[in-house]
């Protein structure tokens, strides 16, 4: 889906996971600096600008010097960019002329508010609202421009003032849909880019992780089968669904998630996604049925297609909506948390075997939460297993 139009969107991609990676270890910027190189690979990155800018300058603000550390992640910055671009500007002389033609490139507003049929906002409700006849190009993409912006400012914000290290792997995610969902002028393969996050956050949402792959090329089906890739489509299809069997694998023993910040699936969510991936695969298999089967009518002969990103749109959107909730549901644990330890270190001033204590008892009530979270997940498995003997 990737390298077939030689579009190398991997190169980016990569970029990208070395940044986060980076700047998880606390090599901040490194990763800054990576991440500059992966938005001048490809603009396409900026999707995951807000995550990174709200994480960075989250943590900035909570240093003895905020002002000195965000001047020197901005100098870091500016000065990949300032070398990327330095060859247009030099380059016979042309100056800034030479920079914003470039930049003309980038921007193609003459293209309109989409061109084929995506899997997100404008095109899924473009049959009850006509867009493109409504709208004005500049007017849709100021549009656009504010929807985006509304999508991803509440989970920008979240991360600012709980910058934890899980909450900007969910803001990457809850930022990626927000510009594939409603930004203007969206290619179908930039469904690779909120792809990107979710495989990351494997340990803390291993369902996500191992669905959103299959919707994500069932969403480009139209375009790979014009492509003359649906053999390729169906045989990778295939041997990814048998590779994840019945689903993800329970998490491992001794936490949630697999070790750090956050935690992994309850059995109630488990529960939950098994609805949704039986509700998804019917219309999903509905909708290849539909195209093998029925031809369609004269005046439509796009119908298949948006039948396609419709459904995709429908999954997407409801998987931000859950990226936004693990979001909340972490950054608001991890604050309760620290407001009740800040309040007992005050009371506790002067007395450190005493603060000493309580932090020991949190560590324990923490290690005892897991172990019991291992039990019930154990006994729900030991009836599962009972139920399908039975059966």
């Amino acid at each position: 889906m990737d390298d077939y139009p030689h579009q190398y969107n991997g190169i980016s991609l990569g970029l990208t996971v070395y940044a986060v990676a980076a700047i998880v270890a606390d090599h901040e910027l490194l990763g800054s600096a990576l991440f500059a190189l992966a938005m001048n690979h490809k603009q396409m990155s900026a999707y995951y600008a807000p995550a990174f800018f709200a994480y960075l300058l989250g943590r900035c603000l909570r240093r003895e010097r905020p002002l000195l550390e965000i001047v020197k992640l901005g100098a870091v910055v500016i000065g990949v960019f300032a070398t990327l671009w330095a060859p247009f500007y030099l380059s016979g002389g042309a100056g800034w002329t030479g920079v914003l033609t470039v930049l003309r490139r980038l921007v193609p507003l003459q293209r309109g508010l989409y061109e084929d049929y995506v899997a997100n906002f404008w095109c899924a409700t473009a049959p009850a609202f006509k867009w493109k006849r409504v709208l004005s190009v500049p007017t849709s993409a100021r549009v656009a421009t504010f929807a985006t912006i509304a999508a991803l400012l509440p989970s920008a914000l979240r991360t600012i003032k709980t910058p934890t290290k899980d909450a900007f792997l969910w803001c990457l995610s809850c930022s990626a849909f927000a510009f594939f969902l409603f930004s203007f002028q969206v290619h179908e393969k930039s469904a690779l880019l909120p792809l990107l996050p979710a495989t990351l956050l494997s340990l803390r949402a291993p369902t996500l992780a191992a669905r959103l792959p299959l919707a994500v090329c069932f969403s480009c089906y139209p375009l790979l089968e014009r492509d003359g890739l649906s053999l390729a489509y169906v045989g990778v299809m295939g041997a990814f669904a048998s590779v994840i069997g019945g689903g993800a694998p329970p998490p491992p023993s001794g936490g949630g998630g697999g070790g750090g910040e956050g935690e992994g699936e309850g059995e109630r969510e488990r529960r939950w996604w098994g609805r949704v991936d039986a509700v998804s695969a019917a219309a999903f298999v509905v909708a290849h049925a539909a195209a093998i089967f029925v031809p369609p009518p004269a005046s439509l002969p796009h119908l298949h297609a948006l039948a396609f990103t419709s459904s995709a749109f429908v999954y997407f959107a409801g998987a931000a909506a859950y990226c936004h909730a693990r979001l909340w549901a972490e950054t608001a644990a991890e604050r309760a948390a620290s407001r009740i330890f800040g309040e007992t270190k005050e009371r506790c001033r002067g007395d450190p075997d005493v603060l000493r204590r309580v932090g020991e008892k949190f560590a324990a009530a923490a290690a005892g939460g897991g172990e019991a979270r291992d039990r019930r997940g154990a006994r729900a498995s030991t009836r599962s297993r009972r139920k399908q003997h039975a059966e």
